[in-house]
């Protein structure tokens, strides 16, 4: 299915915009419905983990990179993907919703989870601003954001859904993590980060 790139871009800055900022104790966080366009969802959708080249992802230990694969930046969609959320336009919606000084993107990689793949509360430090997108409607467990590192408080749920996702500024207490764990078929998604 093709799209219009600047439609498509456009469609996102409407959700980033729309989409109310949550505050909890000092946490800032968007969660999406409907984030990207219909033409563009399709083509991420369309992506098969079976055809395009895997990669492990680096900064997962050896449990992770066997269960959460990340394609591989030669194939075309990835390179789709990094001048998709390299857009001035999406930078500056964000800069704007989260009242940043500057942001500037790093990557993006559209991740396939197998079966036993969980990752418990933890906060990103390497970037300052992440953005995840789930791209398909089977049963999988959602992102959830604690209170801390044990995981015993979680003060909201980011529901897994095709086109539901949620943007979280790593500043304050931004612990995060997966409910459970993968039970069966792939969770997919879209994850792109920003540095300051």
């Amino acid at each position: 299915m093709k799209f219009n790139f600047k439609e498509s871009i456009d469609h996102v800055c409407k959700s980033i915009k729309n989409t109310p900022l949550r505050i909890y104790n000092g946490v800032r966080y968007q969660i999406f419905e409907n984030f990207f366009s219909k033409d563009y969802l399709k083509m991420l959708q369309d992506v098969n983990h079976s055809v395009v080249k895997l990669e492990g992802l680096e900064t997962q230990n050896e449990h992770g990179r066997q269960h959460r694969r990340r394609v591989s930046y030669a194939e075309p969609v990835s390179k789709n993907l990094q001048v998709f959320f390299h857009s001035s336009k999406i930078l500056n919606a964000l800069q704007d919703k989260f009242n940043c000084d500057s942001l500037k993107p790093k990557t993006a990689d559209m991740w396939f989870d197998y079966k036993d793949y969980k990752i418990i509360p933890h906060i990103d430090s390497a970037f300052q601003m992440q953005l995840q997108i789930y791209l398909n409607d089977e049963s999988h467990p959602s992102t959830a954001f604690f209170d801390d590192k044990d995981g015993e408080k979680i003060y909201d749920i980011v529901p897994y859904k095709s086109n539901a996702g949620y943007c979280l500024y790593n500043k304050g207490p931004s612990w995060h993590g997966m409910t459970d764990k993968v039970v069966d078929g792939v969770r997919k998604s879209v994850f792109a980060r920003f540095v300051e």
